[in-house]
């Protein structure tokens, strides 16, 4: 522990935000009162970067959260939906759309898992189910938003998927707009089954 003491305290902040999970870093930090002391003094920023870190299909989740910033945030309206603003812009929105996209996910899994064994779901391969959750959501956004540009992109972006995915893509949109119970549609602002939603 004496030679990782010589190392400047940045540089053991930075090793708190590469740790895999939030309970290895708060072991790492218990390891003595240096290491302890470094933790407190930022420990909202490393657990930020900790959480960061885990978000799976993150470049969705990223495009995700900078155009709902965009459409109806505070981020230019009219600058181009590519651009990557600072994190500190739309971080509070990557992490509420990561834990929406965490439970949509399980769900999802669950409800495959309960098909009967008669159902065609048993044969199917599917692709990330965080993956199909951002698209969807991003449809959803770009036509409410009646935005030309960020529909002609999406749509573009699913001619080059592939089957796997775009099979996914539309299980997932039955899942959440039909077959999700009313505690899971509700977290996503669908309050009632609409079968017409779906398709």
């Amino acid at each position: 522990m004496a030679a990782l003491e010589r190392f400047p305290n940045e540089l053991i902040g930075h090793i708190f935000g590469l740790c895999p999970d939030f309970h290895t870093a708060v072991s790492l930090s218990a390891t003595n009162r240096w290491l302890r002391g470094i933790w407190l003094q930022d420990v909202e920023r490393y657990t930020f970067k900790i959480r960061i870190s885990n978000i799976i299909a993150y470049e969705q989740a990223v495009d995700l959260a900078i155009a709902e910033e965009r459409l109806e945030g505070h981020l230019s309206h009219s600058a181009a939906l590519t651009a990557s603003p600072p994190l500190q812009h739309y971080a509070a929105r990557l992490l509420r759309n990561d834990e929406l996209a965490n439970s949509a996910a399980a769900a999802f899994r669950n409800w495959l898992d309960n098909q009967p064994p008669s159902s065609y779901r048993r044969n199917m391969t599917f692709s990330c189910p965080h993956n199909a959750y951002y698209i969807l959501r991003k449809l959803v956004l770009a036509y409410r938003h009646s935005h030309a540009g960020f529909q002609s992109s999406l749509l573009e972006t699913l001619k080059t998927s592939s089957p796997v995915t775009l099979e996914t893509n539309d299980e997932m949109s039955l899942f959440i707009c039909v077959q999700a119970d009313y505690d899971e549609r509700m977290k996503h602002g669908i309050p009632s089954a609409q079968r017409g939603l779906a398709h």
